[in-house]
């Protein structure tokens, strides 16, 4: 038995005197040159330290203001600080931890690899590693930690002892906390520190920096709360380490064992500020600069504005933390309507290392808030004016192989005539599929396009009720352009990006593209004004600004919308949940709840940005003149001639039958258009469509039976009850008109559904897109 149990000691013993050897060798060969040639054979670079300087060089950002925000780095987020700057503690930890007989070795541990080759082999398995810190070192900088092959530790090897041969351990201890990941998205010591103890390096204690040294083991893991206590456990192993190794006093480390830690749980954009803003100026900035984005210290001058962003965090985060069970998760998106810069980006709320999907740059479904670009379609094309009158009642349309598609209002009544800018303030459907049949679903998608939506559009009819998917930053790109008159302007992040040195690299300036008449786009503004002192958006009033503005709402409220405006600014705000789940409740709607969002966003925005415009350009047809030239002087030489007033057909002004429709007293006294194909589709495939939509079920109709108010009442005089979300909303006449009442429903019920059930499974190519399909195409 005695000798079975000497028998391990032999090959241990014989390992620790061949590694001692080679290492020996190694730093004999370091020091006479010779090591050179062998370093060049095996591809190994002659390795250098970097400099403090260096580790905090970076892409500095600026906000529209000039003021300094941050600085980007390709290896996450770091401060660099001198070794002088971290507490005893805190390296006493980290050497316990991580490399005992670092002031020992040359580089190499012979008796550390020999001991962990020994555990391994009787394990069976890799359960200790023999690197040094110098070894992590020059992994970390040099090396691709994923390479698990012998060739890269050999290179690993000597690196490392060439690094050990160049430069001091004070120097190399210094880098590695400098540069070591500690979780949660805290590069180095002093980051760590202030991340999880809320204190500088400097004044850690033993057991703080034993805790920290402690992550360095699995830092994704055992960061998270969930593991805290697996984390505590590596710390009392650390400090029992330091006694046993001799770097510690058995009194110090008595002390520290019995040491409460007070470890904090902030969320990661604490230590990486404004994250889904920052992403998005990456992703110009790489665009712009490529390889050369991490070369030299660039300064980006962009059009962030830290108070707006701050602002939008917390109203979103509040916003989706009270909405109805099922809307979890959210984005918003503000810009400046001036210039087009992008003030704000919140692309989700929560945890952002545990959701980094950037929602406000993804589609979702758009429901009615995609309705006022067919209204503005008919307005471009004179086919309706702001009061001409749309019939709200029963509507079939003919299809191919005797389907029917019959869209219905929420409510599952039917209001008569009214006029367009009321249906499209109460979110009429019936009224929306009337109004583009008439302008036709191309000039629809065209009107789109050219304020700026660059999603592809289907060209179905059941696109008049946004069964298409877009994102926030188009709705607030393409609202932004009504409020110009039609003017568009690309959506701006960054403005200026210069070198080092101060010489400008490049500049970018929104180009303004008048590329829809201004009356019509006038025209469809002041509608919208009326969708919020009138119709679903009452939610998103403001007393002392005027405000327009469109809900939306989708089937079974999985994506909610509110775009708003005011003079100055545009916010699109968007909820609902990355399962594309059901939401249950009845009132879950744009108007009841992403409304409300917007308005605390503004009253946040407005109280630190005093508006200088209080009330929109108004049409040149109410007697004012267009200011659309402001935009764009040059690219309108005569403003008259941009207004392309539309006109109204006094048929339309008249509750008589639509010349398109037929009424058939045989079928339920239903209106038919036998001509839907060749008037409405304009389609220019050979293969007929099909007209059954599985249409978003707008839910946006408003509590108002008749258009009472007119331009110069006052909103506060309207009485009216407040809905809450989820809460059951009676029939119309309930809701008084005034702008404090809440939005009743804007979304759709199950009698809004056609009537025929078989023909969804013929037309799988006009159901709503899948938001699931969406985040796997962008693999999130």
């Amino acid at each position: 038995m005695k000798k079975r149990h000497k028998e391990p000691q032999k090959p241990r013993l014989y390992l620790a005197a061949v590694m001692v050897a080679l290492a020996a060798t190694a730093v004999v060969l370091a020091f006479t040159n010779v090591l050179d040639p062998v370093l060049l054979r095996m591809q190994v670079i002659r390795v250098g330290l970097p400099s403090l300087a260096e580790l905090n060089s970076g892409v500095s950002i600026y906000d529209r203001n000039d003021h300094y925000v941050c600085t980007l780095r390709p290896d996450g987020d770091r401060k660099a600080i001198p070794l002088a700057c971290t507490s005893k503690g805190a390296i006493t930890a980290v050497m316990a931890s991580e490399d005992h007989r670092f002031m020992e070795h040359p580089g190499v541990d012979p008796l550390a690899v020999a001991r962990a080759f020994q555990a391994n082999f009787s394990a069976g398995k890799i359960v200790e590693g023999g690197s040094t810190i110098t070894q992590q070192l020059v992994k970390n900088l040099y090396l691709d930690p994923k390479d698990k092959s012998y060739g890269r530790k050999l290179r690993e090897a000597l690196m490392a002892l060439y690094v050990e041969s160049t430069h001091s351990k004070k120097k190399i201890l210094e880098t590695y906390l400098n540069v070591a990941y500690f979780g949660q998205g805290a590069f180095g010591i002093e980051r760590a520190a202030q991340h999880y103890f809320n204190k500088p390096a400097s004044d850690l204690t033993l057991a703080e920096g034993a805790y920290l040294a402690g992550l360095l083991k699995s830092p994704s893991v055992l960061s998270q709360k969930d593991h805290r206590a697996q984390a505590i456990q590596e710390q009392r192993n650390i400090l029992n380490a330091a006694q046993q190794y001799g770097l510690a006093r058995p009194d110090e480390v008595h002390q520290a064992l019995a040491e409460k830690l007070n470890v904090r749980d902030v969320p990661i954009h604490n230590m990486k500020p404004w994250p889904y803003y920052m992403d998005c100026v990456l992703a110009d900035l790489k665009k712009e600069l490529g390889d050369r984005l991490w070369e030299r210290n660039w300064h980006v001058y962009t059009y962030f504005d830290p108070g707006a962003q701050t602002i939008a965090q917390k109203a979103l985060n509040q916003g989706i933390a009270v909405a109805p069970r099922g809307i979890d998760q959210g984005a918003l998106v503000s810009m400046s309507i001036k210039d087009g810069g992008v003030l704000a980006i919140v692309g989700g709320v929560g945890d952002y290392q545990r959701s980094q999907w950037n929602r406000a740059m993804n589609p979702h479904t758009a429901g009615s808030a995609f309705k006022p670009f067919v209204y503005l379609a008919a307005l471009v094309h004179g086919v309706i004016g702001p009061e001409s009158m749309i019939q709200d009642a029963p509507l079939r349309i003919a299809g191919p192989h005797q389907k029917t598609y019959e869209p219905r209002n929420y409510d599952g009544s039917y209001k008569g005539w009214m006029p367009a800018r009321l249906a499209l303030a109460q979110s009429r459907n019936v009224c929306a599929i009337r109004v583009a049949q008439s302008v036709g679903i191309d000039r629809v998608i065209e009107a789109a396009h050219l304020a700026g939506i660059k999603s592809q559009l289907p060209p179905y009819i059941s696109l008049a009720l946004g069964s298409c998917a877009v994102t926030p930053l188009e709705m607030a790109t393409s609202y932004a352009t009504f409020a110009r008159g039609g003017v568009y302007m690309p959506p701006q992040i960054l403005r200026r990006i210069e070198t080092d040195k101060g010489l400008v690299y490049s500049t970018f300036n929104s180009t303004p593209s008048a590329n829809l008449p201004s009356e019509p786009s006038l025209k469809l503004l002041d509608c919208l004004t009326d969708a919020v002192r009138l119709g679903t958006g009452r939610r998103a009033y403001l007393n002392n600004v005027q405000v327009a503005g469109k809900t939306g709402t989708a089937n079974d409220s999985k994506d909610l919308w509110f775009i708003g405006l005011t003079p100055e600014v545009v916010t699109a705000v968007w909820g609902g949940n990355d399962r594309n789940k059901p939401v249950a409740g009845h009132g879950v709607t744009g108007g009841a709840v992403i409304a409300g969002i917007w308005k605390q966003y503004m009253l946040g925005f407005l109280k630190e940005h005093k508006p200088q415009t209080l009330a929109f350009f108004t049409p040149a047809a109410t007697g004012k003149t267009s200011k659309v030239q402001q935009y764009a002087p040059e690219l309108v030489t005569n403003p008259a001639d941009s207004s392309q007033e539309a006109t109204t057909n006094p048929a339309d002004s008249s509750p008589q039958t639509n010349p398109q429709a037929t009424y058939n007293p045989a079928d339920s006294g239903r209106w038919t258009y036998p001509d839907f194909e060749k008037a409405v589709l304009l389609n220019k495939t050979s293969q007929a469509p099909s007209h059954r939509a599985s249409e978003p079920e707008s839910r946006e109709e408003s509590g108002l039976n008749r258009f009472q108010q007119s331009e110069g009442d006052n909103p506060e005089a309207a009485g009216g009850r407040r809905a809450v979300a989820g809460e059951s909303t009676k029939a119309s006449e309930d809701v008084g008109p005034g702008p404090n009442a809440a939005d009743p429903s804007e979304g759709s019920t199950a009698a809004e559904q056609t009537t025929s059930d078989t023909t969804t499974e013929d037309e799988p190519e006009m159901t709503r897109p899948d938001a699931r399909s969406t985040i796997k195409e962008y693999n999130w």
